[in-house]
């Protein structure tokens, strides 16, 4: 149970991209000039492999996510 995460899919999008780093804070960062290190060290492996289970199809197919 404590590797099962339930959430919508703009959370899942956004700690994917969060994952590593805040990506929004690096790139304010990075265009303000404040920040220190402007590399963003990217590991690609996981420790884990992840699977993404869909409830509720209908609502992946809607018009708001995958409709349009």
């Amino acid at each position: 149970e404590q590797y099962i995460i339930y959430g919508t899919f703009d959370e899942l999008c956004e700690d994917m991209i969060n994952e590593k780093v805040n990506l929004r804070d690096k790139v304010r960062a990075v265009l303000l000039g404040s920040d220190d290190e402007k590399r963003c060290s990217c590991d690609p492996k996981r420790d884990r492999a992840s699977v993404l289970l869909i409830d509720e199809i209908d609502v992946f197919f809607n018009e708001q996510f995958y409709g349009h």
